[in-house]
Formats: C-alpha cells, sequence, structure tokens
C-alpha cells in the first residue's frame, strides 16, 4: 500500500510539473501611491510608465536572485516575460465610453458635459 500511495504522489508532482503554464507564475501587485509619487518626483524626466516598468523589473529580478532556487538544475537566473501596469482609473474610462455615445449619438451638450469633467 505504501509503494502505490507514493506512487501516486510522485505521478501527481510530475503531471504537476508537465502542465505547469505562465499562469502558475502570475503575480499581482498593488503600488502604493507613495510609491509610485516619490518615484515620479525622483524621476521627472522620464516617461513615467515605460521607466517604471523597467524600475520595477530590475528591482524585482535583484530581490528575487536572494531567493534560493527551486530547481537545482536553473540557470541562467530570473527572467520576467510581462509586466503590465493597470491604472486605478475605471471612472475615467467610463467618462470616456460616456463621451463616445454622446457622439456617435451627436448629443453634444451631453459631449461638452462629459468633455469639461474629463
Amino acid at each position: 500500500m505504501r509503494y502505490i500511495r507514493l506512487l501516486a504522489q510522485f505521478q501527481q508532482k510530475k503531471w504537476d510539473v508537465k502542465t505547469t503554464t505562465t499562469s502558475d507564475f502570475t503575480v499581482e501587485v498593488t503600488i502604493p501611491l507613495k510609491v509610485w509619487e516619490t518615484w515620479t518626483s525622483m524621476h521627472p524626466d522620464k516617461k513615467k510608465g515605460l521607466h517604471f516598468k523597467e524600475y520595477l523589473e530590475n528591482e524585482l529580478v535583484e530581490q528575487l536572485k536572494l531567493k534560493p532556487k527551486v530547481f537545482k538544475k536553473a540557470e541562467g537566473g530570473v527572467n520576467i516575460a510581462v509586466i503590465s501596469l493597470g491604472y486605478d482609473n475605471g471612472i475615467i474610462v467610463k467618462k470616456l465610453i460616456e463621451r463616445g455615445a454622446a457622439l456617435q449619438k451627436l448629443d453634444f451638450d451631453k459631449y461638452e458635459k462629459l468633455e469639461k469633467e474629463l
């Protein structure tokens, strides 16, 4: 019985490793407003989103290098495939959609009102 249980555990781990996908390594991070404000004040000459992504990637790579490797045969260090920044701007997006709909309907009064709000 012990053999069967150990074999099943091994096969489960083997299956888990074979079916690993990128979503298994997806991480969501909330960047506090204070961090963003500090970074932008320290780098006023840079394109904020683009350079912040580079900065963030470099910081993450350096932090991950300090952690123990998961696989003994891991070579080449840490690779980050994609960093996507999302912004807390749902209200603005909603207003832009409303403005577009008003323009399609030729409702210029509503369009101008929404334009002022933006």
